[in-house]
């Protein structure tokens, strides 16, 4: 590989959040365009989940890293909701569980998740509900907050 390319590698490496996805348009604003990124996936650095997604080669992915890419680099407006909110605050004993793991998730009308998001296996059913909840400003009344997979 190219001096080049191993610079621009070590600088996409050093600037990645650890547990998180890399969509293709935030590695292409780190200059890492899909030939190079298919390069680095042949060179064992990267891994591709899904269509324009990659993780670095052994880093261990939950869905809070997904979810981290879809807000963060690529500005979708979607969030934690309902029960997997409730039990993001420390309120879960609160809820009633389902039979199976699930992470609700909230958004404007019209929004659409990545198929990268929606296919990977996370561990849990992905329920995503558009909801026109907050009209005009649909980031009131949320709160962020590091979530760990």
């Amino acid at each position: 590989m190219a001096g080049h390319n191993t610079s621009k590698l070590n600088r996409l490496l050093g600037s990645w959040p650890p547990g998180t996805v890399g969509t293709q348009p935030w590695l292409e604003s780190h200059g890492i365009y899909r030939q190079l990124a298919a390069e680095y996936v042949k060179g064992h650095w990267l891994e591709r989940i899904g269509t324009g997604a990659f993780v670095r080669s052994g880093d261990k992915v939950g869905w809070p890293g997904g979810l981290f890419a879809i807000q963060e680099q690529l500005n979708v407006l979607v969030h934690v909701a309902g029960k997997s909110a409730l039990e993001l605050w420390g309120y879960g004993h609160f809820v009633t569980r389902e039979e199976e793991r699930a992470l609700h998730l909230g958004g404007a009308p019209k929004t659409h998740l990545p198929r990268w998001f929606l296919s990977y296996d996370w561990g849990v059913t992905i329920r995503f509900f558009p909801s026109a909840l907050f009209k005009g400003d649909q980031g009131m009344g949320l709160t962020a907050r590091e979530v760990q997979a």
